[in-house]
C-alpha cells in the first residue's frame, strides 16, 4: 500500500480573492492620489516640519553630547545646537548677499556688458545674417539687451527668494526647538522600524554633508585660483545642490560657466580648465567615492531615486528635491515592516525576483 504524498501545485486565484485584490489596488491608487493632493495643499506647514524632523534626527547626537559631556541642561543644549545652526544659516546668507552686491556693482556691470557684447559679436560673425536679411548691428543689440534683461530679472528675484528662505528657516528652527525638547536622551540605540529609519537617515545626512562639503570646498578653491568672481558662492551652491541626486551636481557644473566666460583676465585654456576641473571633481566624487562611502544607507534602486526626485520635486519644489531620498527611504522601511506592503519595498530596492514568486499550495487528498 502506497501513501499519497502531497505535491506542490499552483492554482489560479478564486474569483473572490481576485476581486478583493483588484479592489485593494484601486483603493491604494485612490489613497495615493488623495495623499499627494494633501501633501501639496499642506506644503506651507509640512515642508518646514519635515525639514525640522530630519534635522532633529541629525542633531540628536550633538544635543546628547552637549547634555552629557558638557553637563548642560536639555534646554541649554538645544539652544546651543540651534545657535550653531543659526550661525551656519547667517554665514550662508552673508555669502549670498556679498555675491549679489559684487555682481550688481556698476564696475562689474559695465565689465559684463562689454564682455557680453564682445562674445555676441564674435558669435554673429560666423552666422549668415546677410543671407537671411538681418542687420548684424540690430541682431547684436537684440541679443545683448535680452541677456541683460534676463540677468537683471534674476538678480531682482534674489532678495525675494532670500526673504522666503529666511522666513521658512525661522519656522524650521521653531519646529526643531520643540522636536529637540520633546526628545529624550538615549543611552543605547533603539531597534525596530524607527531605529532603522533614524540610523539610515542620520548616516545619509552625515555622509552627504561631508562629501558635499569637500566637493564645494574643492570647487570654490579651484575657481578662486583662476580668479573667478563669487567663487565662494559657487562652492556653497555646489555644497547645497549635491544633496539633489543625479541632477544637482550637473546644475552646479553649469552655474559658474557664464561668469567664467565673461571673465576677461582668463585665456581660452584657463576658461576650459576653470570649467573642466570642477566637472572632473564632481565626476570622481560622485561616481567613485560617494558610492563606496554611502554603501547601502538608503537601499533604493537608482530608477526609484530618479522617480522620487521628480515626484517630490513636483509636489514641494526644490525642497522636495532635497528631501526626495530620505523621505523615500523612510517609506521603504515602513513598507518593509508589513507583509501586505512588503512587495512595494522589494520593488523600491530592485528585488524583482521576489515579486515573481507565486504562492505554493499543497494539494491534499480528498
Amino acid at each position: 500500500m502506497t501513501s499519497h504524498v502531497p505535491t506542490p501545485t499552483t492554482h489560479a486565484e478564486p474569483p473572490l480573492r481576485a476581486e478583493l485584490r483588484i479592489q485593494t489596488v484601486c483603493l491604494s491608487v485612490l489613497t495615493v492620489v488623495a495623499l499627494g493632493f494633501a501633501l501639496w495643499w499642506l506644503k506651507p506647514v509640512l515642508i518646514p516640519f519635515v525639514v525640522a524632523a530630519f534635522l532633529a534626527i541629525a542633531f540628536n547626537p550633538l544635543v546628547d553630547v552637549l547634555e552629557v559631556r558638557s553637563r548642560l541642561s536639555r534646554t541649554l543644549a538645544v539652544c546651543v545646537a540651534l545657535l550653531l545652526a543659526f550661525i551656519v544659516l547667517a554665514a550662508m546668507g552673508l555669502v549670498i548677499s556679498n555675491a549679489v552686491e559684487q555682481f550688481t556693482s556698476e564696475q562689474n556691470l559695465a565689465e559684463y556688458q562689454s564682455q557680453i557684447s564682445k562674445l555676441v559679436s564674435e558669435l554673429t560673425d560666423s552666422l549668415p545674417l546677410a543671407r537671411l536679411g538681418v542687420q548684424r548691428e540690430d541682431f547684436v543689440h537684440f541679443c545683448v539687451t535680452s541677456l541683460e534683461d534676463i540677468a537683471q530679472n534674476v538678480l531682482r528675484g534674489v532678495p525675494a527668494a532670500a526673504a522666503d528662505v529666511i522666513s521658512k528657516s525661522a519656522l524650521v528652527l521653531v519646529f526643531l526647538f520643540f522636536l529637540q525638547m520633546s526628545s529624550v536622551k538615549r543611552d543605547h540605540p533603539i531597534g525596530g522600524a524607527w531605529g532603522e529609519m533614524e540610523g539610515r537617515i542620520r548616516g545619509y545626512l552625515i555622509t552627504m554633508t561631508t562629501l558635499s562639503g569637500v566637493t564645494g570646498a574643492l570647487v570654490g578653491a579651484v575657481l578662486s585660483i583662476f580668479g573667478v568672481k563669487a567663487a565662494v558662492l559657487f562652492g556653497l551652491l555646489t555644497f547645497l545642490l549635491n544633496f539633489i541626486p543625479n541632477v544637482g551636481s550637473f546644475i552646479s557644473i553649469l552655474l559658474p560657466i557664464p561668469i567664467v566666460m565673461l571673465t576677461p583676465d582668463l585665456s581660452v585654456a584657463q576658461k576650459i580648465m576653470a570649467i573642466g576641473i570642477p566637472a572632473v571633481i564632481q565626476f570622481l566624487i560622485g561616481n567613485f567615492i560617494q558610492p563606496k562611502l554611502m554603501g547601502g544607507h538608503m537601499k533604493l534602486h537608482p530608477v526609484v531615486i530618479l522617480i522620487a526626485l521628480i515626484f517630490w520635486g513636483m509636489l514641494w519644489g526644490i525642497v522636495g528635491a532635497f528631501l526626495a531620498v530620505p523621505i523615500t527611504s523612510t517609506i521603504r522601511i515602513a513598507c518593509d515592516r508589513h507583509p501586505l506592503t512588503k512587495p512595494i519595498a522589494d520593488l523600491m530596492v530592485g528585488r524583482l525576483d521576489a515579486l515573481r514568486e507565486e504562492p505554493v499550495v499543497c494539494e491534499t487528498p480528498a
